[in-house]
């Protein structure tokens, strides 16, 4: 048997199969999920949530639903975040390394069990697309819209901060005035450097791709594109959210 089969031993009861559920997150992510042009979906490094048994769910589920797959992965200011959070940039590099190792290995096994063609499914990093010139076109237009319009930058501060949780507003990284303290800072810095990277393909997927219409596909829908949305920078005729969860 193939190690990346899904098939359990045979002194093994069979794994419950997983089902995917998609919630559109408005009426025009609906049309866009029903013409199935593109599918991104994003997986964040180190994150728990993406075993590679819902990865092979989430890709199967996508191959049904739409002509071609993007799976982009987290691998740029990785390592600015462990620094942020108190490692030697030593350590930090090592650390990440091993969650990006761990996320393509996981992403690996799942594209072999769904055994799509790979011309269906792309699996990419995020340092690979940042070369691509759709990609670097989106983020010029994001940074002069950015530049015009305050809300953008207010929203992504207040999307790091909310990802960040009770470490930055609980008062512990605060001093006797009640300012960040520099660590608090630096760790606000790093994750605004981790989204910015991210900010072309929840907003533009097909200027990055130049595909007709893509739908981003995530199991949460981000605190970033609820606060952009509508805006200018977000290309809201061809750029879908898909709310999806994989459930055992």
């Amino acid at each position: 048997m193939s190690p990346m089969s899904s098939r359990p031993p045979a002194n093994e009861p069979p794994r419950p199969a997983i089902r995917v559920d998609a919630r559109p997150v408005t009426s025009t992510c609906r049309e866009l999920y029903e013409r199935g042009d593109h599918a991104l979906i994003g997986v964040s490094a180190g994150n728990g949530y993406f075993t590679a048994r819902r990865l092979a769910a989430l890709l199967s589920w996508a191959c049904e639903h739409f002509t071609r797959v993007d799976v982009v992965y987290a691998d740029l200011h990785v390592d600015t975040m462990f620094v942020a959070e108190g490692a030697t940039p030593v350590k930090a590099r090592a650390r990440a390394r091993k969650k990006v190792k761990d996320t393509v290995r996981r992403i690996g096994r799942a594209v072999d069990e769904v055994g799509a063609p790979g011309s269906r499914i792309r699996t990419r990093a995020i340092s690979e697309c940042v070369c691509l010139p759709g990609y670097q076109a989106v983020q010029r237009r994001i940074q002069k819209l950015a530049a015009e319009d305050e809300r953008v930058g207010r929203t992504c501060e207040e999307h790091v901060r909310f990802v960040l949780g009770g470490w930055v507003e609980d008062g512990r990284p605060r001093d006797e005035t009640g300012a960040l303290r520099p660590e608090a800072e630096a760790m606000v810095r790093a994750g605004l450097a981790y989204l910015h990277a991210e900010l072309p393909f929840l907003l533009d997927t097909p200027g990055v791709f130049d595909v007709p219409t893509s739908v981003c596909c995530y199991h949460k829908f981000l605190p970033v594109v609820r606060g952009l949305w509508g805006s200018s920078v977000f290309n809201g005729q061809a750029q879908g959210h898909v709310v999806v969860r994989a459930h055992e």
